[in-house]
């Protein structure tokens, strides 16, 4: 079976969860968008910790920056929701333990789903979206399929539970929030 395949299902789940079609469809508050934002910027710190297929690829500053844009909004000034919830915690955790070969599926599924996904509504976003801007998007595309292993299945469908589990906590706190400041 090949990567692909093995992620299919899970892949199908994320296209549809309702958080990721806002998302794409840019239709997410500039308060959603930082409390997302807080979400992946502490995993791409993780993945970070070992090298790259390439430098330029690193995101992990670029997410801050982007962070620290979003908090100039007036409505995100005092927002305390902006950091990692509970699941995006634990995900972190796990990378923590995971080596550098065992993290590369890890690396794969990020960083793919910011080269291409990413790539669709990065206007459709507040602030710069420096987080999806890259020189070379196709070039990085074909190096990281020209890397990809099949045998990487098992840790990258991880990485995707953990990505389903975030969105779902991600779309609790927000409807939390919003019923909380009446929008």
């Amino acid at each position: 079976m090949t990567l692909e395949e093995a992620l299919s299902e899970k892949y199908a789940i994320l296209a549809q969860h309702p958080l990721k079609q806002r998302l794409v469809n840019g239709e997410l508050t500039v308060i959603e968008y930082l409390i997302y934002l807080a979400q992946i910027q502490p995993l791409y710190n993780h993945i970070e910790r070992y090298s790259l297929l390439n430098d330029e690829i690193q995101r992990e500053q670029r997410a801050v920056v982007d962070m620290m844009e979003l908090r100039n909004y007036p409505e995100n000034l005092f927002n305390p929701l902006a950091k990692p919830l509970q699941t995006t915690f634990h995900y972190m955790q796990y990378l923590l333990t995971l080596s550098e070969e065992k993290t590369k599926p890890h690396t794969y599924v990020n960083y793919m789903f910011l080269l291409t996904e990413g790539q669709t509504y990065k206007d459709k976003i507040f602030g710069s979206g420096r987080i999806y801007k890259f020189d070379d998007v196709d070039g990085y595309i074909n190096l990281f399929e020209s890397t990809k292993q099949d045998d990487w299945a098992d840790e990258a469908n991880i990485a995707l539970d953990y990505y389903i589990a975030i969105f779902d906590e991600l779309e609790e706190i927000i409807e939390l929030y919003n019923e909380l400041t009446n929008k």
